[in-house]
């Protein structure tokens, strides 16, 4: 059994994931299909990204990861078929895959060129349906990569730039809010690595506010009440008990964010 992973834009109560979940069980009846995301903020590649690096190690091998974020649909883009550690990710070439490990040395790269796969007539407009979910299926039916089209070498592909290391500036650490997911929780480019030499207690400055509580768990602050935490992805998350910290604390992504110890670093 063969699974596969939709990560989309299409947002909650779109038509179009179940669209391509058809074309894959036309095709490949015996494939499981998962929902990982279809909340991605509208053409947000570098959210897609971040996303899809974080989260396709939690899949078993062979898994085919679908990832449709596609702004340049029906133009000059390629779609390309990536081989990374056993697992195989299908996307336009704009960036969205660039947070893989594309610099190892079994790491694949395919252009997607098998008019016969296609869906006919091939709409201009939702090439996840028409090129990206019938690949997929010919994969999880035992179709080759190479069997897809020519082999590039991955350095050739687009590349978002790299993610920004936290800096250390006049005896403070700074950081940048990276993403806000849907609970209003902010998460920043501040890894737990890099709070290690820091002296407890700690300050984080966002806008005009303060955060003083590091927590390990929510619930260890009162309802309302902002806190620090290292979440699922070992990075430092802003976050308000049942509540929004996005809106709370008025944050927005690319934000500063300053990190201060009692003895300053």
């Amino acid at each position: 059994m063969t699974v596969i992973t939709l990560t989309t834009d299409f947002g909650p109560g779109s038509h179009y994931g179940g669209q391509m979940k058809g074309v894959i069980s036309s095709r490949a009846p015996r494939a499981t299909v998962i929902d990982l995301c279809h909340t991605i903020r509208r053409h947000d590649i570098a959210q897609a990204a971040t996303i899809i690096a974080s989260s396709w190690r939690f899949f078993p091998v062979t898994t085919i990861h679908i990832v449709v974020i596609d702004p340049g649909v029906g133009g000059g883009r390629q779609i390309i078929l990536l081989t990374v550690n056993g697992h195989y990710f299908i996307a336009p070439d704009n960036g969205v895959l660039s947070r893989l490990p594309l610099a190892h040395p079994q790491t694949k790269c395919f252009i997607l060129q098998r008019p016969d796969l296609y869906l006919k007539p091939l709409s201009r407009t939702f090439h996840g349906r028409d090129i990206m979910a019938p690949a997929a299926a010919h994969l999880a039916s035992g179709g080759r990569p190479a069997d897809c089209g020519p082999e590039i070498s991955p350095r050739r592909l687009i590349t978002l730039p790299p993610i920004p290391p936290p800096k250390v500036k006049e005896g403070q650490l700074r950081g940048i809010i990276l993403d806000i997911d849907s609970f209003g929780n902010i998460i920043t480019n501040i890894k737990a690595a890099d709070l290690t030499p820091l002296s407890r207690p700690l300050t984080a400055r966002l806008n005009n506010h303060k955060i003083t509580l590091m927590a390990e768990s929510y619930e260890q602050a009162a309802p309302g009440r902002a806190l620090l935490i290292i979440n699922s992805s070992d990075a430092l998350e802003i976050a308000v008990n049942k509540g929004r910290a996005a809106d709370l604390l008025e944050a927005g992504i690319g934000m500063p964010v300053i990190i201060e110890a009692d003895d300053r670093i």
